[in-house]
């Protein structure tokens, strides 16, 4: 049987079809009225052995179900109706489809579905009229449906993603508007593509934030219909706050859509009549177990008729195993819990027929039964009715059993907390309560889960509340809080609230360490509000305040003067007593950390105690031991002795060298270890310091030295060396020059040289001309002599006498 032309065509715009709803969704929200079609209600079941479920709590159909459908003769139109329901393998290669009169239905029409994996089709059409407008025969209207089912089924099979797409989007949508809910635009915005991002989708189409605002339905699609869209695993659609169902998308999915068919043919000159199918997405209709269909508006020429055609979307998924995520305890008046699944979770809830058991957590015994029990799935959270108990103890262990579809489920048994009847004695934190700090009160746990708020007043002024996010703790900032009576008001999760008096202490000083230096007279505490502190104790030793400076990572140091001795460690106790401002609150016991005295040395007096050994570099520049500059690559040698009562100790010593007003080196000193001898109490260079490497700041960088003690850190004061590194141009040899009586003197850094010229000849500024290997020194042919006379920049003197190297034989 030859196909009809127009079956054809509109098999041809049907593939496109998904690719227009897509484009639609992307555009901004457009009034529905005359665009989307609110199509028949039909009442779909399942069916399972003696088992019978709405369509909308079926996750997916096996071999042997039976699809039950009666459509609501008060949602269509007037006239005479078919129903044709069909089933479509995967591949498309087995159609089987069978119509039904819908007049003519008793009870449900049926269809046992002959194996797993098959897609059912459901098409209502009003049946065709010939020119006469008399009714045609049922067989002649269903044999043309069933040609358009057989034409092209996989075309058919893929209709379900219509009913996936608006399946996730409703979801993502709903969710979304939670996600977003109270945020400010910017942080709205972060959340927003923080969620599209756990989809796969990293980069969101800015037109969803115009004017700095979330089109959350613009988002949801860009999620669904990008080509990285991923439903992951632990599926995040459970961290979308829900909100009440599923969305309405109509104004959304309709806007700028085209209509599928835009024309049509007469099927023959005998029945001058015509269909435009309209293919549909389902959503539960009102609170009904019935399903509506929706499709884009249909024609209103003439006689058209408007087919519609709906393939249900499944679940393709493993059934989720649930269990509770509980990564702290869970309240039992709260009244909800939240879960964490094995598989991803449909975008549909299927979950139906809860029932929760509470048992004694000790025993065992049974304390009741509810069936008040609701699992919303787009947040991953079950709420419940607690149902009246007699409860001992903090912990109730809950048993939770429902339905999958047809599938009985159980989650593992969990723990609940019951509130606790007075929390005077579980609350922790109350002397922290200081005029002036940050205070954190906190209830232990486990009962800590039941409170929902915690409000710190005085006289009816609330000076803090806890956050939503921590109920169970509450933080104060009691910096502008004098000292006093104030009150904790508590909110506990279906117990009474209870009421505590507290006190808010005076202000105290916050010390970190107090510590003394071997060889000083003076104590040093860190830590903040030190002007708080009016005196420190040590047995009869008194010291008192001198100075308040600042560390370099900005804490308090409060320096001491004590009116004893105290320099000597080994006469000073363990520990001190640090006094407040008129002994309020009351004193500090603090250690006392005992300091050993940073290295105190010098060099030593005797000859050679500061060593260079020059470089070849050196050498060639002229540079000698005696010299007030050297070479990086020279050698240095020092002798150290310790000065003013130090003494060293066993162990390792480092030398350190810096280039002075260089914060470079300051931060990242060049070290070398040190020899000592405690006899004489000197230290020395184990091996001459070599600063090759080192980045030079300038051309004339003196040195500063200072000694550190490996084992404690320790460091010196930084002292001068009496030392300078000169910024040097490394130097090769002589080549003959590209022109005639001239020399290349090739080498690096020649830019460093200001005047140059052979010696006992007058000096000219150095000319630097490209060579092979970069840019040489251009110098005149001489047969005199083979040392050079160099000026540097920023050198008013010397003048160097260089060796120039031997003279290269040249045409």
């Amino acid at each position: 049987m030859k196909t009809p032309a127009f079956i054809n065509r509109w098999l041809r715009r049907l593939a496109p079809a998904l690719g227009l709803l897509v484009h639609a969704l992307c555009s901004p929200l457009a009034l529905a009225d005359g665009i989307v079609h609110e199509g028949p209600v039909l009442d779909i079941q399942v069916q399972r052995g003696q088992e019978r479920l709405p369509i909308f709590l079926v996750p997916r159909l096996q071999q042997g179900d039976q699809l039950l459908v009666r459509p609501d003769p008060g949602s269509m139109a007037k006239g005479d109706w078919i129903l044709m329901l069909g089933q479509i393998a995967p591949a498309g290669n087995r159609v089987l489809t069978q119509a039904v009169d819908v007049d003519k239905i008793d009870g449900y029409a049926k269809l046992e579905m002959a194996s797993d994996g098959h897609a059912p089709v459901i098409v209502l059409a009003p049946q065709l009229r010939n020119l006469f407008g008399l009714y045609t025969s049922f067989r002649e209207s269903s044999a043309l449906l069933d040609d358009v089912i057989h034409s092209d089924p996989q075309r058919f099979y893929d209709l379900q993603r219509l009913d996936e797409v608006n399946q996730a989007i409703s979801a993502l949508v709903q969710g979304l508007d939670q996600v977003v809910l109270n945020r400010n635009p910017s942080e709205g915005i972060a959340a927003a593509r923080a969620m599209a991002l756990k989809f796969g989708v990293s980069q969101v189409d800015p037109e969803c934030f115009r004017s700095n605002t979330v089109n959350t339905q613009c988002v949801a699609v860009n999620i669904v219909t990008n080509k990285d869209f991923v439903l992951p695993s632990s599926s995040e659609l459970g961290m979308l706050a829900g909100g009440k169902g599923m969305a309405d998308l109509t104004g959304f999915l309709a806007d700028k859509v085209k209509i599928f068919s835009d024309a049509g043919d007469f099927l023959s000159n005998k029945f001058r009549d015509q269909y435009d199918f309209a293919a549909t997405f389902g959503r539960r209709w009102r609170d009904s177990g019935s399903v509506q269909l929706f499709s884009l508006s249909r024609f209103r020429k003439g006689n058209i008729k408007t087919a519609y055609v709906y393939v249900p979307a499944w679940f393709k998924g493993r059934t989720p195993a649930l269990s509770a995520q509980l990564e702290r305890p869970v309240c039992l008046t709260q009244g909800r819990f939240e879960v964490r699944a094995s598989e991803r979770l449909p975008v549909v809830n299927h979950w139906h027929s809860w029932r929760m058991r509470l048992s004694d957590a000790d025993t065992g015994a049974v304390l009741g039964e509810t069936d008040q029990v609701s699992f919303a799935s787009e947040r991953s959270t079950f709420g419940f009715t607690v149902p009246p108990l007699s409860m001992q103890g903090p912990w109730v262990t809950a048993t939770v059993q429902g339905r999958f579809g047809f599938e009985a489920v159980t989650l593992p048994p969990l723990r609940l907390v019951v509130p606790p009847a007075s929390a005077q004695d579980l609350l922790e934190g109350t002397p922290e309560l200081v005029a002036g700090e940050q205070a954190e009160l906190r209830l232990r746990a486990p009962q800590a889960s039941c409170v929902q708020a915690l409000t710190l007043r005085r006289d009816g002024e609330v000076l803090a509340r806890s956050a939503p996010s921590q109920a169970d703790r509450l933080s104060a900032d009691l910096s502008r809080v004098s000292p006093g009576p104030v009150t904790l008001h508590m909110a506990l999760s279906g117990a009474p609230d209870q009421t505590l008096a507290l006190r808010v202490l005076p202000a105290r000083a916050l010390v970190q360490t107090a510590e003394h230096t071997e060889l000083d007279q003076h104590l040093v505490v860190t830590g903040e509000r030190l002007d708080r502190v009016a005196r420190a104790q040590m047995g009869p030793v008194t010291c008192t305040p001198a100075r308040i400076d600042r560390s370099t990572q900005g804490k308090q140091l409060l320096q001491l003067a004590c009116d004893a001795d105290v320099r000597r460690n080994a006469d000073l106790p363990g520990h001190l007593v640090l006094h407040h401002q008129q002994d309020e609150p009351g004193p500090l016991k603090m250690a006392l950390r005992k300091n050993a005295a940073p290295p105190r040395l010098q060099l030593a007096t005797t000859p050679n105690a500061l060593l260079v050994r020059p470089s070849a570099k050196a050498r060639r520049w002229g540079l000698d031991e005696s010299a007030p500059w050297l070479s990086d690559d020279s050698g240095l040698n020092v002798l150290l002795q310790a000065s003013e009562g130090y003494k060293l100790d066993k162990g390792g010593y480092s030398l350190q060298l810096r280039f002075a007003d260089d914060p470079v080196s300051a931060g990242r000193p060049i070290q070398a270890p040190l020899m000592s001898d405690l006899g004489h109490q000197e230290l020395r260079t184990r091996q001459a310091v070599r600063l090759k490497g080192a980045e030079l700041p300038t051309v004339i960088n003196p040195l500063e030295y200072r000694v550190v003690q490996d084992s404690t850190g320790l460091a010196g004061a930084w002292t001068a060396l009496q030392r300078s590194v000169l910024m040097l141009p490394e130097l090769g040899s002589l080549t003959c020059a590209a022109t005639p009586e001239h020399w290349w003197l090739h080498g690096s850094q020649l830019n460093l040289i200001e005047a140059v010229g052979w010696a006992g000849a007058d000096r000219a500024p150095a000319q630097l001309q490209s060579c092979p290997d970069g840019l040489c020194l251009l110098l005149p042919r001489t047969q005199a002599t083979l040392r050079l006379s160099v000026k540097l920049h920023w050198l008013r003197e010397p003048l160097f006498s260089v060796d120039a190297g031997p003279a290269p034989t040249c045409p």
